[in-house]
Parts: C-alpha cells; structure tokens; sequence
C-alpha cells in the first residue's frame, strides 16, 4: 500500500468503530480467545493478515483523496477517538465485542503497524 491507501485504510478503520450501531451479538469462544491473545499478550500486530472487505485496498476502488488531506483526516480521526466519552458499540469483524479500553488498543496497534511501514 502506498502511504496514502494506508492513511486512507486507517481513516476507514476508526470511522466504523466510531460508528453508532445496534449492540452487537456475544462473542465467540474463538472470537475471545483470539481477542486475550492479540490485545493481552500479543507484542505485535500480525503481519500479511488481509484486511476485511471494507476497508481492504485491494479488493475495492475507493476515492482517496491527496497526501496531506488523509493525513489530516487521520489526525482529525484520531483526536476524536481519543477524546471521545460515548461507549463504542461496533463489534469487530475477528474479535466480536470489544470494550471501550481494547478499542484504543487495538486502535494503537493498528495504526503503529502501518505507520512502521513507512517508518514514521
């Protein structure tokens, strides 16, 4: 990905946790167990794991929109994540529900794993 569907695929990201939706179903026994290792005791976001479909680069054309306007919109993104109060009911296409504190870690990982690519 170049760095501009990376800022546009992290963009996506956070504005469907963001999202206001029905209360998810429960999670999984796998969902769970998956959800511990990867936000408890994983050091490390996994790599070459493909994206779901909408947010995946690859299998969509989307409309992005120059360098620095889905850096900002990142940013603006991120900013609003962290200073938001209202619980997040979006649930995770891997990990079913997450609570508010393992967003915001799977968020950072998220977004660390794909700014290390381009070592920033």
């Amino acid at each position: 990905m170049t760095e501009v569907e990376i800022f546009f695929h992290l963009n996506e990201a956070l504005r469907r946790t963001m999202m206001t939706r029905q209360e998810p179903k429960r999670s999984t026994l796998k969902q769970k167990i998956l959800k511990i290792y990867f936000i408890y005791i994983a050091s490390e976001f996994p790599k070459n794991v493909e994206a779901p479909k909408f947010v995946n680069m690859k299998k969509n054309s989307f409309q992005l929109q120059g360098f620095e306007q889905e850096q900002n919109k990142l940013i603006e993104r991120v900013n609003e994540f962290q200073q938001s109060q209202k619980e997040l009911a979006q649930s995770h296409p891997i990990f079913g529900r997450l609570t508010r504190q393992q967003w915001g870690i799977f968020t950072w990982m998220h977004l660390d794993h794909h700014l290390r690519q381009f070592n920033v």
